[in-house]
């Protein structure tokens, strides 16, 4: 059975979190694995009812790369996933360096939303300044991914 390590910031209830997590439970010839980076387990007992594994990594809010790569790296041959699945930008950049360690395939999920000019709009200057680093960051890493995909087209599908 095909194994998917789903990586993703929290399991709060927001829209791409809920997503996967619809999409997860009904899946029968899929095994999903949950690890969530940051607080937030909203979502958690959803998964558990479905029988479905979650671990979470304790990593203080805020962005703590190379602590959640350190914990994730051992994590990972334990787990043996098929795929590597990330959403949201803080797990899709931590996936991208998880992927330098392991040949495994490695799916990013785009939010559609993330760099639109509406969200410029509605910033200040110098996070404006910031969001467009993080948007160049983004970009110079994703050579790292073998499958990105969109998270609207996923968002459809639950």
């Amino acid at each position: 059975m095909l194994k998917v390590l789903y990586i993703i910031d929290t399991l709060e209830t927001g829209g791409a979190e809920r997503s996967l997590v619809a999409i997860a439970s009904k899946f029968k010839d899929v095994t999903p694995i949950f690890i969530h980076i940051y607080p937030g387990s909203d979502l958690k007992n959803i998964l558990i009812n479905n029988n479905i594994e979650v671990y979470y990594l304790q990593i203080p809010v805020g962005y703590n790369f190379k602590e959640a790569l350190n914990k994730l790296i051992p994590l990972v041959p334990k787990i043996r996933p098929d795929i590597i699945h990330t959403t949201l930008f803080k797990s899709d950049i931590i996936g991208r360096k998880l992927k330098k360690h392991y040949n495994v395939a490695l799916v990013n999920s785009l939010v559609n939303n993330s760099y639109i000019k509406q969200r410029y709009k509605n910033l200040g200057f110098i996070s404006q300044l910031k969001l467009y680093l993080f948007q160049q960051y983004d970009n110079y890493t994703s050579n790292n991914v073998d499958h990105p995909s969109l998270y609207a087209a996923t968002k459809k599908m639950s």
